[in-house]
Order: C-alpha cells, then structure tokens, then sequence
C-alpha cells in the first residue's frame, strides 16, 4: 500500500504522475499509463472542483495486488457540484473529460462520502 499526501493544487497532479511509476511497482505498462492518466484527472477534479478548504490536502492512496490495482484520490470538501456523473464532452473541449475518461478505461470506479470528505477511486485488473 502506498499514500501520497500532496497540496492543493495543479502542480500536484504532475508530482502524483511522477510518483506512482516507484510507488505502484511492476505491472504491465498499460496498466501503469492508464493509472497515471486517472489519477491526473481525479486530482485535477478535487483541486478545481472539490471544494476543499483553504490550506487542504489531496491524498492519494492505492495497493496492487497479483490481480489488480485500486487508486483512491482523498480529500476534505464535499466535492464535485454536480456530483460524480461522468458525461460525454464536446469532441472539441478542452475539458470536461476526466470522469468520462476514468468510466471507459477503469475496469471498476466508484465515489464516497458526504459534505466533508471525498473519495474516488478506480481499478484496474492487472489479469
């Protein structure tokens, strides 16, 4: 298991990027480009569209397993607006894309929590 505590902001997606290659440990590098790519968009989402209050940190949280791999990305706030419903971006947007992205490529992905604290994490079947 791993955890990553990083702070509010873009930049952090990027250090998360980087991070997870030693982090995760050796799986196909499919699997490793798609998780970096997930995790870049759920951060990106908490960091403009989390809520979280000022001086709040994201966390990112994972374990792999022979089978599979999870990623969670934690934070205090309450989240996406409009809730986490992925919806299909104009072909021409330049955003607007990360939860449709984590529903076509996760094999499985999911979201909890309340008015204080989010979770959205994903998995991918490394079998």
């Amino acid at each position: 298991m791993f955890v990553l505590e990083l702070p509010v902001a873009l930049d952090s997606a990027v250090e998360a990027r980087r991070r997870l290659s030693a982090e995760i440990g050796p799986v196909p590098i499919e699997a490793l480009e798609d998780a970096k790519l997930m995790t870049t968009e759920l951060i990106t989402n908490a960091v403009q569209h989390g809520q979280v209050p000022s001086g709040g940190r994201i966390e990112v949280r994972g374990y792999r397993t022979a089978r599979r791999l999870r990623v969670e990305v934690v934070h205090r706030g309450a989240g996406l607006p409009g809730g986490y419903r992925p919806r299909a971006p104009s072909p021409r947007a330049s955003s607007g894309w990360g939860l449709f992205l984590v529903e076509r490529i996760a094999d499985r992905w999911g979201f909890s929590g309340g008015s204080e604290d989010s979770c959205v994490w994903f998995e991918i079947d490394l079998v």
